[in-house]
C-alpha cells in the first residue's frame, strides 16, 4: 500500500474520535493532492525543481570557499525556507508562503549588504542580539541601501514588496484576499493560488542575483553563482510564465480600482 493511502487511512479512522482535526487534514491533504494533480508537469513545479537543485549546489560551493563558508547557513535557510512555502502552496496555507518569503527577502538584505560591504559580515557574525537590532534589522540594511544608491529608503524597488510582506505579518483590522491566514479551499481564485508561484520565483531571481555578487566580493576570479536567464532555463520558463499571470492580475485589479472611483 502506498504512503498515500496509508496517511489517507490514519486520516480517515480519526474522523468520529476527533472531527474537527479530521476536518483540517483532509482539507489540506486534499488541495495537496489536487493542486499536485494539476501542476506536476507544469513549469511551476519543474521550474522550482531546478530551483532546489541550485540551492543544494550552491550550499556546497559556498562551504567549499574559506570567505563563503561563514554564511553557508544562510543558503541553507533560503532552501529551507522556499521547501516550506512549496508544501504550503500545495496545502493550501498561502500566508506561509509569504511568511517563508518575507523570511528569504531579510536574508537577501543581508547578502546584498555583505556584497556592497564585506566588512560588514564579521561585524554581523560578532554581533550582540543587541547590536544586531540596532544595526542589522531590515530597516537599516534599507537606509544604507537607499544610502548607497542616493535615494530615499521608501523610494527603493523593494520596498512596497516588503511592507506588503510586514502588512500581512501583523494583525490589522482589514486585510486583504491574500493574506488570509488558515489552509485556502481548493476551490479559491485562481491567482490568489497563483500568487504564492509569483513570490517564489521573483524571490528566487532576486537570491540568484545577489549570491553571484556576494562570491564576487568574498571570493572573486572564483565561479559561483548562475545566471538566471542563461543557467538556470525551467527557472527562467517559469518566472516568465507567473510574471504574465502577475500581470494579467495587476491589470484587472487596476481596472476594478478604476471602476470603483467612477462609480
Amino acid at each position: 500500500m502506498e504512503e498515500n493511502q496509508i496517511y489517507e487511512q490514519i486520516v480517515e479512522s480519526i474522523r468520529s474520535s476527533h472531527p474537527h482535526l479530521h476536518e483540517t487534514l483532509h482539507k489540506a491533504q486534499s488541495n495537496r493532492i489536487d493542486r499536485l494533480a494539476v501542476r506536476a508537469k507544469g513549469l511551476r513545479l519543474d521550474g522550482l525543481d531546478e530551483w532546489l537543485g541550485y540551492l543544494k549546489n550552491l550550499e556546497a560551493a559556498f562551504e567549499s570557499e574559506a570567505t563563503l563558508s561563514q554564511v553557508s547557513f544562510l543558503i541553507k535557510r533560503i532552501r529551507d525556507d522556499f521547501e516550506t512555502a512549496i508544501e504550503a502552496s500545495l496545502s493550501g496555507l498561502h500566508s506561509i508562503v509569504f511568511d517563508t518569503m518575507r523570511d528569504v527577502m531579510e536574508i537577501w538584505m543581508l547578502l546584498q549588504e555583505f556584497a556592497h560591504d564585506p566588512a560588514r559580515l564579521p561585524k554581523w557574525l560578532g554581533s550582540s542580539d543587541q547590536e544586531l537590532a540596532n544595526d542589522f534589522a531590515p530597516r537599516e540594511l534599507r537606509r544604507r541601501q537607499a544610502a548607497r544608491l542616493g535615494v530615499k529608503r521608501e523610494d527603493l524597488p523593494e520596498t512596497t514588496d516588503y511592507r506588503g510582506h510586514s502588512r500581512s505579518l501583523h494583525v490589522s483590522p482589514k486585510s486583504f484576499p491574500w493574506e488570509r491566514k488558515g489552509i485556502v479551499s481548493k476551490e479559491s481564485d485562481e491567482f490568489m493560488t497563483d500568487m504564492c508561484y509569483w513570490e517564489m520565483f521573483g524571490h528566487a531571481k532576486s537570491i540568484a542575483i545577489v549570491v553571484t555578487n556576494l562570491a564576487a566580493a568574498l571570493a572573486p576570479g572564483k565561479k559561483i553563482g548562475w545566471d538566471v536567464s542563461t543557467e538556470l532555463p525551467r527557472v527562467a520558463k517559469a518566472y516568465e510564465a507567473v510574471m504574465q499571470m502577475q500581470s494579467i492580475f495587476l491589470a484587472l485589479l487596476k481596472a476594478a480600482n478604476e471602476t470603483s472611483a467612477e462609480a
